[in-house]
């Protein structure tokens, strides 16, 4: 579950903290997107870069789990490790998914 009050504290105000889950919501399954077309075409070093930046957006909501998998599918990039890169892209797809909606259901 993201960490609103963590978010809260980063942002400093309503409206800041507002603005990142109307842009995390719109952003991150573009950039999921990015990050699998970087490793379906051995793009390692931008699939590293990628996985980077969305390890440091999910930071901001106090995501541990799905900071974790942006850190191995970085590290899986770096080493080429095509297949498993893969699988774990899929886990935190599914974990982003589930932050995305936690997100909109917050501020319904």
């Amino acid at each position: 579950m993201p960490d609103l009050d963590h978010l809260k504290k980063l942002l400093g105000n309503e409206t800041l903290v507002a603005r990142f889950i109307e842009l995390f919501g719109r952003q991150m399954p573009v950039q999921m997107t990015t990050l699998r077309q970087y490793i379906d075409q051995k793009q390692w070093e931008n699939a590293a870069a990628e996985a980077h930046t969305i390890k440091g957006q999910l930071g901001y909501l106090n995501e541990e789990e799905a900071m974790a998998l942006a850190y191995d599918i970085e590290r899986l990039a770096e080493r080429e490790e095509g297949d498993a890169a893969r699988q774990m892209t899929e886990r935190l797809a599914e974990k982003v998914e589930q932050i995305v909606a936690a997100l909109k259901a917050a501020v319904l």
